[in-house]
């Protein structure tokens, strides 16, 4: 239609995404920080602004175990703050993001069908990347941070993309025990024996994982679950049938 001159498209959008995670910026460096909680309160959790992604990236890429990766689908950056004294901290970043398609226990956790899976798995979203900078060592931040995230996630996505997410979900691999999760009320469902999405290429890299959940309403079943609409008429249809 375009061609023909029927309809004007917009310009397309240029490929974003991948300018910034090839611009060259140096992470933030690793800071030394020890002390109790409170003393860095308030902590807040910040959607990245765009002029700050190449950072964030940068950062997550030098100092997180699992590297940078690409955000697949619907996604969020974050920055943690401490603001205490009037003064803005960089303590760590978060990325939330898709979730994993298909975890046989997490779908049998949830009560799935492969169809209802197939209509609901975007309301998950997976807290992909969390990072506490080196060196930050403060008792229970990692947790208050985790609940912070929780609190203000559904508001940012319905801004965002126009729709509430109602169960997150992550990946914790051993030795890792997932304790901060488990201080934040996250409950442990189960074991995948990959959450990635380049399985192909990583297979032999790739290890059990223990998969953690947090509701984010209490209804989620219901919303995750909730069957097919009937379109008018249809009940009177096989009613005569």
């Amino acid at each position: 239609m375009a061609n023909e001159g029927l309809i004007v498209l917009p310009v397309k959008k240029l490929h974003v995404e991948k300018t910034i995670c090839n611009t060259k910026v140096p992470p933030l460096p690793e800071t030394e920080i020890k002390c109790p909680l409170s003393r860095l309160r308030p902590v807040t959790v910040d959607p990245v602004p765009f002029e700050e992604l190449a950072l964030w990236n940068a950062t997550v890429a030098a100092h997180h175990p699992l590297g940078l990766g690409q955000p697949f689908g619907a996604h969020q950056r974050y920055w943690i703050h401490s603001r205490a004294d009037g003064t803005s901290r960089v303590l760590g970043a978060m990325l939330f993001a898709a979730p994993a398609k298909k975890v046989a226990d997490r779908d049998l956790w949830i009560g799935w069908t492969g169809l209802e899976r197939q209509r609901f798995r975007y309301r998950l979203v997976s807290n992909s990347r969390f990072l506490i900078l080196p060196g930050v060592r403060v008792p229970h931040l990692a947790s208050h941070v985790l609940g912070i995230a929780a609190r203000r996630l559904r508001t940012d996505w319905v801004s965002r993309y126009g729709y509430a997410p109602v169960l997150l979900e992550t990946f914790v691999t051993p030795p890792n025990k997932g304790t901060c999760y488990r201080a934040a009320n996250w409950r442990f469902i189960g074991e995948s024996a990959s959450s990635s999405r380049s399985s192909r290429k990583k297979k032999a890299n790739n290890s059990i994982k223990m998969i953690f959940v947090y509701p984010l309403i209490r209804g989620w079943r219901s919303e995750l679950c909730a069957p097919m609409p009937v379109a008018d008429g249809e009940d009177d249809f096989n009613s005569q049938a």
